[in-house]
């Protein structure tokens, strides 16, 4: 069995501990929440990398926390691409490395005297498609980023009967914890795929419930569960299309910029899909908010000063069954993935 170490964390990371003969020590330094974790390579052929899981119930998830890769002649560093979460354990990994468990501490003073609570679960609308896709649960604090979360979001019909192996088996986190992005299992929503049949029925209705045993990021359970019951439409079946834009507005006031589409977009594709620069390239911070499902409105975090804005919508934006403008969830024929990358600018004037 192979040993744990625990690191203990102060302004930086420190670890030490026993190690067998043959394993070397991993390097971890950095900031609290964002450390580096180095090796020490044997040369421009080693590709060994070192990967980092996130720990529940003593056992560490199948899949590695996302994250960032820089070398620097022999020596690899990788950094988390998001902050890691306060009173939560991670496992550092690498082939010839000892295991090394990072045990990030909760400070006692910033756990909030409230619980969490879900703030809104979308889509937003009481109809969505037989064939949606995505469904995004949106928390008024950080939760703890687990990627087992998906096995306490349900689905029943409407005879209050529980709709059984409905997701793909991992939850993704967007917005530091606050909002949690649930996929339907592809095997559900594509024709062709021999797996077990659609989730919903046309005409019917079913509810999702987001449980109370959720954990936000200091180990706190949520307020109380959460629901929301959606009818079920027919399929959709149309590439995405933005049907107009805010092209001008004024100075001085924060009104927001309006993005008609011609489908309900995907509430996680539009935060991180949609970015918005000044004149000088420099980026301008923004809410967004979605209206009727398919209407985004993007508000300004300060007055709009004079002068010309771009709005670019990243080629991978989708919408709530995955279809994205250039191609259908379900592609046909030879239709490729080329255009993923192509970002659509649309310009704004301030006067």
């Amino acid at each position: 069995m192979k040993r744990f170490f625990y690191c203990c964390i102060l302004t930086h990371i420190c670890c030490s501990g026993p190690l067998g003969a043959q394993q070397k020590n991993i390097q971890i330094s950095g900031s609290l929440k964002r450390p580096d974790i180095c090796l020490q390579l044997n040369g421009p052929q080693d590709s060994t990398q070192p990967k980092l899981y996130f720990v529940a119930d003593n056992k560490a998830a199948a899949s590695p926390v996302a994250g960032h890769y820089q070398r620097s002649g022999n020596t690899l560093c990788y950094t988390p691409m998001y902050p890691l979460a306060a009173g939560e354990r991670f496992l550092v990994k690498a082939a010839g490395y000892a295991d090394t468990l990072l045990s990030v501490p909760a400070d006692p003073l910033l756990v909030p005297e409230v619980p969490a609570s879900v703030a809104a679960i979308y889509p937003l609308s009481d109809s969505i498609p037989k064939n949606i896709l995505f469904f995004h649960v949106r928390f008024t604090q950080a939760m703890q980023q687990d990627q087992q979360a998906w096995k306490k979001i349900h689905i029943y019909n409407d005879s209050g009967q529980l709709i059984p192996n409905t997701w793909r088996q991992r939850s993704f986190w967007l917005d530091s914890g606050r909002l949690l992005v649930l996929m339907i299992h592809p095997g559900r929503v594509k024709s062709g795929i021999r797996y077990i049949g659609p989730v919903f029925d046309i005409g019917r209705k079913y509810t999702l419930l987001a449980d109370s045993s959720l954990k936000d990021r200091y180990g706190q359970a949520l307020k109380a569960s959460a629901q929301h019951t959606y009818h079920v439409g027919q399929e959709l079946k149309e590439r995405l299309k933005i049907v107009s834009a805010t092209t001008k507005l004024s100075s001085g006031t924060t009104e927001p910029v309006l993005i008609r589409l011609n489908n309900a977009a995907d509430h996680a594709a539009a935060v991180a899909g949609i970015s918005m620069v000044d004149q000088a390239g420099k980026e301008v911070a923004f809410t967004l908010e979605q209206e009727n499902n398919s209407n985004l409105l993007l508000r300004p975090a300060q007055a709009w000063a004079k002068g010309r804005y771009r709005i670019q919508v990243a080629g991978s934006f989708y919408d709530c069954t995955g279809n994205r403008f250039h191609r259908l969830f379900e592609m046909q024929g030879s239709e490729s993935f080329r255009d993923d990358d192509k970002v659509r600018t649309l310009e704004l004037s301030v006067e």
